[in-house]
């Protein structure tokens, strides 16, 4: 992976979170194009840009992203405590109430997937936003249109 440019790692790290280039942008805070521009036309991505982009997704190298040494993502939290996927039984041969399979590490990993959707919904959101106006705007337009075939059949049927 070492080989592969600044702006094919961002490529990769787009593809690996299953997101599009649009969700992507909005999930790290900037524009569609802007990032088309970097993954795209191979313009080189700004300080800025880059910041977003690890604090956002901090499982990313940013060794990895900046020179395209060592794994594209940091290796899991040492910390995390994997809980028995099994319950556990006490004396008395009774299952005690435990979390099954679920660790720090994964609840960690429903928190980006709740931050990822909700980006996606406020991206969804927004779509919704244009669509009514450019929905009222072919209403305004048509209205017009009908306006004017009103005074055109008017002019048309006037005695000269």
């Amino acid at each position: 992976m070492s080989e592969l440019t600044i702006n094919e790692r961002i490529k990769f790290l787009i593809e690996k979170s299953g997101m599009s280039v649009r969700a992507f942008s909005s999930a790290i805070g900037v524009t569609d194009t802007n990032t088309r521009n970097y993954i795209d036309r191979g313009s080189k991505p700004n300080s800025e840009f880059l910041e977003k982009l690890i604090r956002r997704f901090s499982d990313t190298n940013p060794t990895w992203l900046l020179l395209g040494e060592g794994q594209p993502f940091l290796p899991k939290n040492p910390n995390s405590v994997e809980l028995p996927s099994n319950p556990i039984k006490n004396n008395s041969g009774n299952s005690v109430g435990i979390n099954h399979g679920i660790s720090r590490q994964s609840q960690g990993a429903s928190t980006a997937v709740e931050v990822q959707l909700k980006a996606a919904l406020e991206l969804a959101q927004q779509e919704i936003g244009m669509l009514r106006d450019q929905l009222r705007m072919k209403d305004q337009v048509i209205e017009t249109k009908d306006e004017m075939l009103t005074l055109l059949r008017s002019q048309y049927n006037r005695p000269n």
